[in-house]
């Protein structure tokens, strides 16, 4: 039995659209084979709409940014970096620790002419005690160490 022709002519008689396919059921024809008939009878066209598929494709693209994205902002939250200046001295300054020249005599009381291994613990000192001050600081590079510096000490503080 062609399930195609008979669908075509109990239609043609009038019969119900259930009742057809009931009556092909019974007769151990599987369900999909049944709705294909009918489809082909009917002349429907199961394809997928082209905008279906773009639809699909553009929620993979979003998830796809979203996961990666997301990766970037855990990696970013779990590296932690050094915050202390210590490892970004200026080797340009030069000072004479061995004769006690600490910078402190200046009248900005910076630390500029103290040498560079101990430029930090010169500042760290003077904002301990109260006394340090980069506002007044000329040399551009000098104010934003101790600026650096500063910030550290506040974070260590807190």
């Amino acid at each position: 039995m062609n399930p195609d022709s008979f669908v075509k002519e109990q239609l043609q008689k009038g019969r119900d659209v259930v009742t057809i396919r009931n009556y092909l059921l019974s007769r151990n024809i599987s369900p999909k084979e049944v709705d294909a008939s009918f489809d082909r009878v009917y002349g429907a066209n199961p394809k997928k709409k082209p905008l279906e598929k773009f639809v699909i494709a553009g929620l993979i693209f979003f998830i796809a940014i979203l996961l990666v994205s997301s990766y970037t902002v855990y990696v970013k939250l779990t590296t932690t970096s050094e915050i202390s200046p210590r490892n970004n001295v200026e080797t340009s300054t030069s000072g004479d620790i061995a004769s006690g020249n600490t910078g402190l005599t200046q009248p900005d009381m910076t630390c500029s002419n103290v040498g560079v291994d101990k430029k930090y613990d010169c500042y760290m000192n003077l904002f301990e005690k109260g006394e340090g001050s980069c506002y007044d600081i000329q040399n551009e590079n000098e104010k934003s160490y101790c600026y650096r510096v500063h910030d550290y000490y506040i974070l260590e503080s807190a």
